[in-house]
Formats: structure tokens, C-alpha cells, sequence
């Protein structure tokens, strides 16, 4: 019978001492994934509303003392907010979501948080980054929608406790502001082409009657136009005309006149 007795309360200390210890794991485990991620761990911007703004806070259990991202451990040294874009990028024209970290400048401990933004996951490309050299400046980003191979969807801002003391916090914003500029295609201006004029006031040509052979047009510097064409035979008898009020009229030239004023 003792031994019998002996065996159950084995047992039971057995059975008491996992329960105590897979307590014990789990409550870490759920402790450690709490320090993970910032407080709230997640939120989402909509373009279009409701969801505007988004803020968390973070808190520093000890200093990364590296601004080198991967060597900084989520929970102790960095964590990560994850914000979601929702909508496509067409939703998001002319708009960006702006994430500004800060924290107490006032701070004797000279606090530094560096930030890296990635899309999809930590372990996905980096969409911004900001490694400002200064305690009291907050660190500055823009996610933009329709900037090449960025769009929508997930986005982790990961934020390095670079240099803070153990229990220094930090504030997180994420906010739908208005975009860069989207470019604006210049108009075309309508064209048309107007009435031809007929350059009279030419001696009538022998050879070619009221009408000029090979006909050519020169614009200068000044905008003034030029129109000239063989009168006749020879080449000598070239004549010109010249207008110096946008086309609105024509004076005719001397061959002289053409030949001093046509070259540019």
C-alpha cells in the first residue's frame, strides 16, 4: 500500500511540475511577444476616411547602441507597428501616409530612435528609412502610394531604440496627408492653319506671270519673315517679301534688300 501511495504522489508531483513549467513557458512566451510590437501593434489608413490617423508608443527595454538594423532584437533593442494602406494606389493619388516618430527631447539621456520601413515584413525591401543624428528632432517619412514598386497593402515600421535609456518611450504617428504634387500635363494649344496669303506687289514676271518659282521662307532672330522666289530668268531677278508684324502683312523687297536681310 505505501508503495502504492508512494507512486500516485510521484506521479502527481510529476504532473504538477510540467504544468508549472509549460505555465511558466507560455507566460514568457506570451510576455516576450508583448514587448515585440509596439502598443497598439497595428492599425490601418484609409485614403478616403474613416481612418485617417493612426498612433502607438513604444517602450525601451535596452539601447540597440547600432543604428545597423539587423543586429538590433525585436522587444528588447526595436520594435515593430504595423500600419496597412488600404485601397489601391489609385485611391491614393495626391496622397501619402507620414510617419513621424518622437519622443521626450527634454530627455538628460539624449534619446535616439532610428526607423526603417519595409514592405510587407521586416524581412521584406525597404520603402524609407530615416537615421537622423539628432536627440531633438523627431525622424520624418513618407510612404507614397504610387511611387514605383511601393503600392499598397502591408508596410512594419521598425523603430531602433539607437540610443535611450531602459523605460524611455516613444511616440509613433501615421497620418493621411496631401501628396507631391501630381504633374500636370500641359495643354495643347489648338492649332490651325490660316488663310493663305498672296504676296503681291511685284513687277509681273515675263516667265512665271503673277506667280514666283522655287519659293523659300527664312524667319530671323527678331521673328521677322521672309518669303522669296525666282521672278524670273536669270536668277538675278529674285524677288522677296518681308513682314515685321507676325504675318499680318507682307512688304515686297528688292533683291538687294533680300539679300541683306534674309541671312540669319
Amino acid at each position: 500500500m505505501a508503495k502504492l501511495i508512494r507512486s500516485r504522489n510521484g506521479r502527481w508531483f510529476t504532473s504538477m511540475f510540467f504544468l508549472v513549467v509549460s505555465l511558466a513557458i507560455l507566460f514568457f512566451a506570451l510576455s516576450a511577444n508583448r514587448l515585440r510590437s509596439a502598443t497598439p501593434a497595428s492599425g490601418t489608413l484609409d485614403p478616403n476616411g474613416p481612418n485617417t490617423s493612426q498612433s502607438w508608443s513604444g517602450a525601451v527595454v535596452a539601447p540597440a547602441g547600432s543604428d545597423i538594423e539587423p543586429s538590433c532584437v525585436d522587444g528588447v533593442s526595436c520594435d515593430t507597428y504595423t500600419v496597412t494602406l488600404s485601397g489601391s494606389p489609385s485611391n491614393w493619388l495626391g496622397k501619402r501616409a507620414h510617419i513621424v516618430i518622437s519622443w521626450n527631447f527634454n530627455s538628460t539621456a539624449g534619446d535616439d530612435f532610428d526607423v526603417v520601413i519595409h514592405k510587407g515584413s521586416n524581412a521584406g525591401p525597404v520603402v524609407a528609412s530615416a537615421f537622423t543624428a539628432s536627440s531633438t528632432q523627431p525622424e520624418v517619412l513618407d510612404i507614397d502610394p504610387n511611387a514605383s514598386g511601393i503600392g499598397t497593402g502591408v508596410f512594419t515600421v521598425h523603430v531602433i531604440y539607437f540610443t535611450a535609456v531602459a523605460g524611455d518611450t516613444y511616440n509613433g504617428t501615421a497620418t493621411v496627408t496631401g501628396g507631391f504634387p501630381t504633374p500636370t500635363p500641359t495643354p495643347i494649344p489648338a492649332f490651325a492653319f490660316t488663310t493663305p496669303q498672296e504676296l503681291t506687289g511685284h513687277p509681273p514676271s515675263p516667265a512665271f506671270f503673277q506667280g514666283d518659282g522655287e519659293p523659300e521662307i527664312k524667319i530671323d532672330i527678331f521673328g521677322n519673315i521672309y518669303a522669296t522666289a525666282i521672278q524670273g530668268v536669270p536668277e538675278a531677278s529674285t524677288s522677296g517679301s518681308r513682314s515685321t508684324a507676325a504675318q499680318a502683312s507682307f512688304t515686297w523687297g528688292s533683291p538687294t534688300d533680300c539679300r541683306i536681310i534674309v541671312p540669319i
